[in-house]
């Protein structure tokens, strides 16, 4: 849901956007009553990818306890199913050491010159 202009900014800065796995985040543009899916986040990994870097985009789960209705993304709804996630990646052609990056090199890179 960050404008491009606040994403350039990040990436200018070095900074990692970590996508959120709460499905009103990844699909604020679906219909409404549809669900967020594993094909909505890797979208957002893509669109990050085209017009950005792969080296600044990652996983930001968040799993907690929300009160009321926020779903989570169809098909990684707990860490358990993560892995669907690295699957939907390497079927739209991304290499190993991209999907390492956006499952947590990108955050560990991040972590390792900010936690000096």
């Amino acid at each position: 849901m960050l404008d491009d202009d606040t994403i350039t900014k990040i990436v200018a800065r070095h900074g990692v956007v970590a996508l959120h796995f709460a499905g009103f985040f990844v699909c604020y543009r679906c219909a409404r009553g549809d669900s967020a899916t594993v094909e909505h986040l890797v979208d957002e990994i893509d669109y990050f990818k085209r017009n950005n870097a792969i080296d600044n985009v990652a996983l930001g789960p968040d799993y907690i306890p929300w009160r009321g209705t926020r779903p989570w993304i169809a098909g990684v709804r707990d860490m358990t199913e993560l892995r669907n996630v690295a699957v939907e990646m390497v079927l739209r052609g991304y290499t190993e050491p991209e999907v390492r990056k956006v499952l947590g090199d990108n955050l560990l890179q991040l972590y390792s010159k900010t936690w000096k």
